[in-house]
């Protein structure tokens, strides 16, 4: 099966997909060949495929993604005529959760108090650049001595520059110095190599639950939505924002602006409070008159 995955990852990378995307889908396709477990594929496995997906209790969103990269594989064994269709998703206009200014906050005392600082400088960089987290690997030393301290940033075939922050690239640099990182990334996993995106997705959900923050509001995107959020609630410019996310489509930076519904229910509990408050008034100057 490995050899098999590897031609597959292979199809994927000439297919110019991006290095978390052949991640994610070599481990979903790798998933559902063990469900297979050698039989021949047909559309009524797949089909039972995802029944089985949906009675798991996986999101909907993820089961997609799970179906596509299958409908992808499918393609390249050649066998189109097994595709899937996706579930269907009834649009949201929120979000289940967000992270909050006060708990970014914490986070971030939780990590420095307790000498993370590896990690207290990602979540300073991701939620004050708003970059993904699998792009901090263009975070090098050679990137940040430059005298403009910007980053060049190519994902998803465009490129697009992040400025740094004077004060987070002297942190990052220095950082960099006291760990002799000389060259290249800056942010290093065990092995010496670039961190993942998984291993500080995983980290930063242990140590939100150590910093008493609800770890359900730390996943892969969480510190990209919370800058979108926190910017666009100071600029109010989303023309400016979708630039820095490198999203090519206004359309696609909406999404990343999501309120929750307690975000919803407090601000129409302020306007019944600032009517009834006007009533309240009205009714006062009526009666003593």
């Amino acid at each position: 099966m490995n050899e098999h995955l590897s031609a597959f990852m292979g199809y994927l990378t000439d297919k110019e997909k991006s290095k978390s995307t052949i991640e994610s889908y070599t481990r979903y396709v790798k998933k559902f060949l063990k469900y297979v477990d050698g039989n021949e594929i047909t559309k009524e496995l797949v089909i039972q495929y995802r029944e089985l997906l949906e009675r798991e209790g996986s999101a909907y969103s993820t089961i997609n993604l799970m179906l596509v990269s299958i409908n992808c594989y499918l393609e390249y064994v050649q066998k189109s005529n097994c595709r899937v269709k996706l579930l269907k998703i009834q649009k949201r206009n929120y979000v289940d959760a967000r992270m909050t200014e006060a708990e970014y906050e914490q986070l971030l005392s939780y990590a420095h108090t307790h000498k993370e600082t590896k990690y207290y400088l990602i979540m300073s960089t991701l939620g004050t650049t708003g970059i993904r987290i699998q792009e901090l690997s263009m975070f090098t030393v050679e990137a940040l001595s430059k005298n403009n301290g910007n980053i060049e940033i190519r994902n998803k075939n465009k490129t697009r520059t992040v400025p740094i922050p004077t004060h987070l690239k002297k942190e990052l640099l220095s950082y960099a110095r006291e760990n002799n990182i000389t060259i290249g990334a800056i942010f290093l996993g065990s092995r010496g190599t670039p961190i993942t995106r998984e291993a500080v997705w995983k980290k930063l959900k242990k140590i939100a639950e150590e910093a008493g923050v609800d770890s359900d509001k730390i996943y892969p995107h969480a510190f990209r939505h919370f800058f979108a959020f926190s910017y666009i609630k100071e600029y109010h410019n989303v023309c400016t924002l979708a630039d820095i996310l490198g999203h090519s489509r206004v359309e696609t930076t909406r999404i990343y602006l999501q309120q929750t519904l307690d975000d919803t229910r407090n601000q129409i509990g302020s306007m019944y409070a600032l009517h009834n408050r006007h009533v309240r008034e009205l009714q006062k100057k009526s009666r003593a008159s």
